[in-house]
């Protein structure tokens, strides 16, 4: 004998919530997971967040403010549209809805990006769907709007559905490719800083003096403004350049790796110890966006900065040395 366990019906208060509102209560989900599991700036997590920000909000707040099936419904049931509308008024609406609450977000301390705004969009989202279905329970069934209903129950405007559908899509692919392609010119910065009288770090300062095994204190920053994040590697080397600029000797001393979200910045000091002494010995600091060749260098760097370095040995009877500083970048 064999006892087979099926699910039980959902709790009343469930089962009377109308299929769309769990659709948008769905909807709100996975933008919300697409946003946790996907990269930062990740095509597909823009699509899904475009689309959630375009439709979703605005049809539950439509649903909120329209419990009603349609105009001519009672006067218990308050006022109603039907389901072309519906999708109009939530194009509007989610128009509406999404700056303002994207400029709530840029006056507070949290700022305005990608992942607080979908967060508090989807809150207010979940906020106006359950304001709607309290208010289609209080209706009488037969005054209640249903989507299925309402599509069987009348000839629908296909013309109007159809172009608020189109209009839908389009704004999704416009919205979408622009924020995949944001506009303007993609670049990352690489640059120098070293501690200041002061104790601070600043730019274009350079030791006063290099001895050779002694500590010069330096700090590489790198500040990314590709439009995606972006997986970096510095590398440093030391190099000896004769008289035509020819690279003769070049050690490396140092190589990290990062991965920097779009518009933050990468710092990371570097206490370098040169083990080569002489005159005119270069510093180079290499980024490369993407796969470092075999033998980096100047010419094959996206982004570069050096610095120019008489390095002495005391034990050689060396005296007080100079050091200078430049800067340059590839075609990043």
């Amino acid at each position: 004998m064999s006892t087979e366990l099926s699910p039980g019906p959902l709790p009343a208060p469930l089962a009377r919530v109308p299929t769309d509102l769990w659709l948008v209560a769905l909807v709100t989900a996975v933008a919300w997971a697409g946003l946790a599991l996907l990269p930062p700036g990740h095509p597909l997590a823009v699509v899904v967040a475009v689309a959630f920000l375009l439709v979703a909000p605005g049809y539950a707040l439509t649903a909120a403010l329209f419990p009603g099936a349609s105009r001519d419904a009672t006067a218990s049931a308050g006022p109603g549209v039907d389901l072309p509308e519906r999708l109009a008024y939530s194009l509007a609406l989610s128009i509406a809805v999404s700056p303002l609450v994207g400029m709530a977000l840029g006056l507070s301390p949290v700022g305005l990006w990608a992942r607080p705004l979908v967060l508090a969009v989807g809150g207010a989202t979940l906020l106006a769907a359950g304001v709607a279905a309290v208010r289609r329970a209080s209706l009488p069934a037969e005054a209640r709007f249903d989507p299925v209903a309402d599509l069987r129950a009348r000839e629908p405007d296909w013309l109007v559905l159809v172009v608020v559908s189109l209009a839908v899509l389009a704004a999704v692919g416009a919205v979408g490719t622009a924020a995949v392609q944001p506009p303007g010119e993609a670049f990352s910065e690489l640059y120098l800083l070293s501690p200041g009288d002061d104790g601070g770090l600043v730019a274009g300062a350079t030791p006063g003096s290099v001895t050779l095994g002694e500590p010069v204190e330096l700090v590489v920053g790198v500040d990314n403004h590709e439009g995606v994040a972006t997986a970096y590697t510095v590398v440093a080397t030391l190099q000896r350049v004769d008289g035509g600029g020819t690279v003769t000797e070049s050690v490396e001393v140092g190589r990290w790796r990062a991965t920097v979200a779009d518009g933050e910045g990468w710092r990371l000091a570097h206490e370098v110890r040169p083990a080569m002494a002489g005159e005119d010995l270069r510093l180079a600091y290499l980024l490369y966006a993407g796969d470092v060749p075999a033998e980096p260098s100047l010419e094959t760097a996206d982004y570069e900065v050096h610095l120019w370095l008489d390095v002495v040995d005391p034990a050689a009877g060396g005296t007080e040395v100079a050091a200078g500083t430049e800067t340059g970048a590839g075609t990043g």
